[in-house]
């Protein structure tokens, strides 16, 4: 008899055929892979084929070559977490938002908007998260190419002539 998480990795590999690749199971119920379509077309058959409807968080990395995003999920009938990545170039990252399917994802897609200037497409109107609503434009403090100091100098001259 197989076990919940041989059989989340037999569902997860036959619904997701050609979507994902390098799907590893690298410890006890801890299963990766790397998305090859869009992640909402993915989660829409995450939730419809298997009832996946939470998301733990979500990590945006700048990997220096571009961008991964790593999504965190959870089947707790079956007590696997899961994570999905997807890579995106440097230049126009963009993505889908998942928020029509997983709606506590906002914040965590917010989070990739303020701190690594992701666009997620279609990602409901609201407030900015975490930076605060007058955080200079094109401002994105996780980027590596981002110069804090540059950044600090210029806030305390902007400071000094208020």
């Amino acid at each position: 008899m197989a076990s919940k998480e041989e059989k989340f990795l037999e569902d997860f590999n036959k619904i997701l055929e050609g979507k994902v690749t390098d799907v590893v199971a690298r410890r006890p119920r801890r299963i990766y892979a790397k998305a090859t379509v869009d992640i909402l077309e993915i989660v829409k058959l995450l939730n419809e084929k298997m009832g996946v409807n939470y998301i733990g968080t979500i990590t945006g990395l700048d990997t220096g070559a571009g961008f991964e995003v790593k999504y965190h999920f959870e089947d707790a009938s079956r007590a696997v977490l899961f994570t999905i990545t997807v890579a995106l170039p440097s230049e126009n990252a963009e993505l889908n938002t998942i928020t029509p399917i997983i709606p506590g994802a906002i914040y965590y897609e917010r989070e990739l908007v303020d701190v690594l200037g992701i666009n997620v497409k279609n990602l409901p109107a609201g407030n900015r998260y975490p930076l605060p609503e007058d955080w200079p434009a094109n401002q994105y403090p996780l980027r590596k190419t981002w110069k804090a100091d540059e950044y600090i100098k210029n806030a305390e001259v902007e400071a000094c002539q208020k």
